[in-house]
């Protein structure tokens, strides 16, 4: 081989000529591959819960309660972007959409 590029070429063209020699083989591994794939992501979400604690509904709000609400939302989202580091990409995205409607309700509720 001539250069890096021209080495991954040559060893895609050489996939390439493996899997259209033998489909079945090739989509049976390539099933095994995302079974495994999805198997470790059910996993790793099952052993990092997202968890949103929740305040009892109340009536009027002091700014010193207040204060303390937004204290605590903090904390509940710096837990859960911590757990969240361990997902992946798409599965923190969904999570911190979650986190934010909480606490924005939360905050809306403190705030009314």
């Amino acid at each position: 081989m001539c250069t890096r590029a021209c080495g991954t070429l040559h060893r895609r063209a050489q996939a390439k000529a493996r899997r259209d020699a033998d489909p079945e083989t090739y989509r049976e591994a390539e099933r095994a591959r995302q079974r495994e794939s999805r198997r470790r992501r059910r996993e790793a979400a099952s052993a990092a819960p997202m968890v949103v604690e929740r305040s009892p509904p109340r009536g009027e709000v002091s700014r010193a309660e207040f204060a303390a609400q937004v204290r605590a939302i903090v904390t509940v989202i710096v837990e859960n972007v911590d757990k969240a580091a361990a997902l992946s990409r798409a599965e923190f995205g969904v999570q911190v959409v979650k986190i934010v409607k909480e606490g924005v309700h939360i905050l809306g509720k403190a705030c009314a």
